[in-house]
Parts: structure tokens; sequence; C-alpha cells
């Protein structure tokens, strides 16, 4: 799993999880800024559609809040053909729903992001990530000059966080970060306890 993947992993907890969706474990960032693909592999296309049409909420809300109707009414069509192809026999028809529907999701996202309260959470979310690098970077420097492997892909997350956070206009990628950077924490200080009580 290459680093992109790994911070899309916790997608679904960081920004799907109230809507009860499952964590799709291997998403892939699309060719165009800003768009995902939630095409998960791990799954069968059936139990991946599920798990999207199981976020809808999560959508319908934002596109709520921005008050866009086209967007509104963009998405209840798309969540109308997806949930008529959960049962189609064909997986590329369940391939093409989960296409479609990831093309509004990130659409909505987008429109969400230049509400007021999508920049508020914008804004909330970079000095969250910015105190995470500083947390992190502190374990780091307690480390000297060995690192072990957990440290050393600490190391890189906070490198490709602060990436996304010099960005114009970080979408997605802010959330993941915000994601990649706890759970790096985590397994550093939980290999620091562990050490500690050898």
């Amino acid at each position: 799993m290459n680093f992109k993947q790994f911070l899309l992993s916790g997608l679904a907890v960081a920004l799907l999880g109230s809507a009860g969706a499952n964590v799709f474990s291997n998403q892939a960032e699309a060719a165009s800024y800003g768009a995902y693909e939630f095409r998960d592999y791990d799954v069968t296309a059936k139990e991946n559609l599920k798990n999207l049409l199981n976020a809808s909420s999560y959508y319908k809300a934002m596109a709520k809040e921005s008050g866009a109707r086209f967007y509104q009414n963009k998405l209840n069509q798309e969540l109308h053909f997806a949930k008529k192809q959960q049962n189609a026999s064909n997986d590329s028809q369940v391939v093409t729903a989960i296409n479609r529907l990831s093309a509004v999701y990130n659409e909505v996202f987008q429109i969400h992001l230049q509400t007021e309260k999508g920049s508020s959470d914008v804004q909330s979310k970079k000095t969250e990530l910015q105190n995470l690098i500083i947390k992190a970077n502190s374990l780091l420097t307690e480390s000297h000059h060995s690192m072990n492997q957990d440290e050393a892909q600490l190391k890189k997350t906070v490198e490709q966080a602060k990436t996304v956070l010099n960005q114009a206009q970080p979408g997605y990628e802010l959330v993941n970060a915000i994601s990649s950077v706890q759970q790096g924490i985590k397994n550093v200080e939980q290999y620091k306890a562990f050490v500690n009580h050898r």
C-alpha cells in the first residue's frame, strides 16, 4: 500500500464515520486534483456500492448546507440510479454506479469547501494537522540517530503532511493527512511503550 492509498484508507473514518460507512481500505487518488475514486478492490463491487450508499447522508447534509439546489438534485438522481444498480447481475453496471456516485460525491465536497462552514472546517483541520506535526516532530527528536521502521514511516508521513498543508486549497488530502499522522504517532508511541517495558 503506497502513501496515497494509506492516507485514503482513513477517509471513511475521518469523513464518513458518522454515516455508518465501512472503511474503504484501498481507495486511489484520481488523476484530477481533489477527485477520488471510491472503488474498493478488497470487496465485491456490490459491497463497495452498499458502503457508498451508506455514506450518502453525509453528502446530502453537505449539499443542503451549500444551498446549491443543482447539486442537491444531481446527488439525489445519482443515488436513485445507484440504488437501482445494487442488485444488477452485471458487475459493470454496479461499477458504473460506483463511478457516477464517486463523481458527484467529489463535486459536493468541493462545493462544501466553498461555503463558510466548509472554509471554517478547512481552517480547523489545518490547525489540527499543524499541532499533530509538532507532536510528531517532538517524538522524532527523542529518537536521536537511530530510527526504527515506525519512526522512519512517521518522518515520511510528516513530510507528506507538510506538503498537503501548503496547498492553496486542500481537500480530502487534508483530512486524510490528519488520520495518517495520528496513526503514525500512535505506532511510534506504542513502540516506545513496548521498548520501555522490556
